[in-house]
């Protein structure tokens, strides 16, 4: 998933608005290694995603003094047509804005650990 072109299946553990299981489809469109992602996501899963037609995600990160860095996290989403724009403001800031927060904390931690991060690719073995 790490190059440009990569696809992955994100899932959830559900809640209230969200139904357990796959969520939607994320490729990776444009990609700087330790500078700059570009993605989108499209696919959706959940019933709940009905207006939306696809979103586009960046990460980039900016050196800043004193051995920090910055990290700018944003999403734009698309509506499928304009009767669906409200849907879609409501939806990012009650769900989404509370998903992307949980992942900047994991981030976060990851990022001030000694651990080495490690993305443990799982293939299924196929019968010949």
């Amino acid at each position: 998933w790490g190059t440009v072109g990569g696809i992955r299946y994100p899932v959830t553990n559900g809640n209230t608005w969200m139904p357990k299981g796959r969520i939607f489809t994320d490729k990776i469109l444009e990609k700087e290694d330790n500078r700059f992602w570009k993605w989108t996501v499209y696919d959706f899963q959940a019933p709940l995603m009905f207006f939306a037609h696809k979103a586009i995600g960046e990460w980039e990160i900016i050196t800043s003094e004193n051995n920090k860095v910055l990290v700018r996290y944003c999403y734009t989403f698309y509506s499928k047509n304009i009767f669906y724009h409200l849907f879609t403001l409501v939806f990012g800031f009650m769900q989404w804005r509370g998903m992307m927060k949980k992942a900047i904390k994991g981030i976060k931690m990851q990022a001030e650990g000694n651990e080495p991060f490690v993305y443990e690719l799982r293939h299924k073995a196929q019968a010949s």
